[in-house]
C-alpha cells in the first residue's frame, strides 16, 4: 500500500506544483473546471485567496513519496459557516487505496482550523456530485451511484438532487449536480446554510431560481 501524506501547496516551487495543476485540469470536464489563472494563485499560497479574513481557499495533495497521489481543492467561508469540497481527484495507479478518504479528512481539519483562527464555527461541508440519473450509459449510471454511496457510507447527506454549479464563465453552461453535505456539528440549520452556500459563497442574488430550486429539493429530502 502507498504511504500517502496530505499537505498544502503553497509555493509553485513545490514539486506538485506543475503535476497538481495538469491533473486538474486532466479531471475534470471544462464546463465545471475553475479558471485555471485562479487555481495556480491557489496552489502558490496566493495570500488574498488563502489567508482572508472570511473565506479561505486551499489545494491540497496527496504527496506519495514525492508523486503526486491526489488532489483536493476547497474553501471556507466564516460567514457562512461553511466549508466546501470543490474538486477532489486521485490517480488512477493509487485509486482503492485510502487516498481520497485521506485527503476528505484532510480538507475537514483545514476547514477546522480556519473556522478556529477566524474565531467562527464549521457547520457543514457541502460537496457536489454528478447527477446519476443524468448518467449516459449504464456503466456511467452505476459508476455516479457507487461514487454518492460511497459517500453515504462516510457520513454524508443528500442536501438537493436539484442544484446547479455557476457557470464559470461568460461561454459555460450551469452544470446541474446533486449538492451532498458532511455535517459538522450536531444540527445543521440545512436551510439557512443553503441559502448562505449560494449568496455568500457563490455569488447568487438572494431569492435567486438556483437558490428556490435546492431549497424546493431539500423541502422533499429526508436526512
Amino acid at each position: 500500500m502507498p504511504h500517502a501524506i496530505a499537505r498544502l501547496l503553497t509555493s509553485e516551487a513545490d514539486p506538485l506544483f506543475w503535476p497538481a495543476l495538469e491533473f486538474y485540469v486532466e479531471s475534470f470536464p471544462r464546463d465545471e473546471r475553475e479558471a485555471l489563472s485562479r487555481v495556480a494563485k491557489v496552489a502558490a499560497g496566493n495570500p488574498e485567496l488563502c489567508d482572508g479574513p472570511v473565506h479561505r481557499v486551499h489545494m491540497a495533495v496527496a504527496d506519495v513519496d514525492g508523486r503526486l497521489g491526489g488532489i483536493r481543492y476547497f474553501s471556507y467561508d466564516a460567514r457562512a459557516k461553511l466549508g466546501f469540497f470543490i474538486y477532489l481527484a486521485v490517480e488512477p495507479e493509487f485509486r482503492k487505496h485510502g487516498i481520497g478518504t485521506q485527503l476528505v479528512v484532510y480538507g475537514k481539519q483545514v476547514c477546522l482550523r480556519d473556522a478556529e483562527e477566524m474565531k467562527s464555527t464549521l457547520e457543514a461541508i457541502f460537496f457536489e456530485c454528478e447527477r446519476p440519473e443524468l448518467a449516459e450509459t449504464p456503466d456511467e449510471r452505476k459508476v455516479r451511484d457507487d461514487r454518492i454511496q460511497y459517500f453515504l457510507n462516510r457520513g454524508a447527506v443528500i442536501v438537493s438532487k436539484d442544484y446547479y454549479q455557476p457557470a464559470l464563465g461568460p461561454d459555460r453552461e450551469a452544470v446541474p449536480l446533486w449538492l451532498l453535505a458532511y455535517p459538522m456539528s450536531d444540527e445543521p440549520a440545512y436551510d439557512g446554510l443553503i441559502r448562505d452556500f449560494h449568496r455568500l459563497m457563490l455569488g447568487y442574488p438572494a431569492d435567486s431560481i438556483e437558490e428556490r430550486r435546492c431549497l424546493s429539493e431539500f423541502s422533499r429530502t429526508q436526512f
